[in-house]
């Protein structure tokens, strides 16, 4: 009975690292965006909104102003969009030229003080320039 038990115990481990491991490399895209972002802190969100289900997201996606392969900044947040403002769960600043095709960014935006995978959110990317304009384009994956 005692070795019934163990096998028992070391087959669902196995089993859920399994699962851990597919989920990781099977991500799906959840949300994505796609717009020119004006100098002076313009921004987009990502569409459709969406419930995390860890700590973290992946985003990956373009950022260039086109015409120009200077490096550009932008910052990307996970936020719950609200009436009168946006409740930023986490964030993260890119810098680089990112124009698209194999020339592109992959980050991840991890949750800022939060034990709970939130609900409803969404991508919001923010030019974070005063001088030049961003075209960003990009995705979520979970």
């Amino acid at each position: 009975m005692k070795k019934i038990k163990k096998s028992a115990v070391v087959v669902f481990t196995l089993i859920s690292a399994l699962s851990f491991n597919a989920q990781s490399i099977f991500a799906a895209n959840v949300s994505d965006w796609d717009k020119f972002l004006s100098k002076g802190a313009d921004y987009t969100y990502s569409s459709p909104s969406f419930d995390m289900k860890t700590n973290s997201i992946a985003i990956s996606g373009y950022q260039y102003l086109p015409a120009f392969t200077d490096p550009q900044t932008a910052k990307y947040q996970i936020v719950v969009k609200g009436f009168f403002s946006d409740d930023v769960k986490g964030e993260k600043i890119i810098t680089g030229y990112y124009p698209g095709g194999s020339q592109n960014f992959t980050s991840t935006i991890s949750l800022s003080g939060s034990s709970t995978p939130p609900k409803g959110v969404v991508i919001k990317a923010i030019n974070s320039s005063d001088v030049n304009g961003v075209h960003v384009k990009g995705n979520a994956a979970q």
